[in-house]
């Protein structure tokens, strides 16, 4: 056979590599937890996100609906999906 292949055995991870793989896999332990929590918004960031709302319905003809800025913020599962 011309392009007879060879498959080797996964090569072996050296200290460094391991130490970052633990990271990784800590890190990813610690993004799966905080989806199921969620965090109170400070009022500030509330405040700010009203008035972004209402500047953006204030351009685009929008007053005639009705909007609340959220009060609380969850982590996704599109974060932790990346690790």
């Amino acid at each position: 056979m011309l392009f007879a292949r060879r498959f080797a055995s996964a090569p072996k991870l050296d200290i460094v590599q391991q130490a970052f793989i633990r990271k990784i896999r800590a890190f990813k332990a610690k993004l799966q937890a905080a989806e199921s929590n969620s965090v109170k918004l400070p009022a500030n960031v509330v405040a700010s996100i009203d008035e972004e709302i209402a500047s953006i319905k204030a351009r685009d003809g929008l007053q005639h609906l009705s909007t609340k800025a959220p009060t609380e913020a969850k982590l996704g599962k599109e974060i932790s999906s990346l690790f």
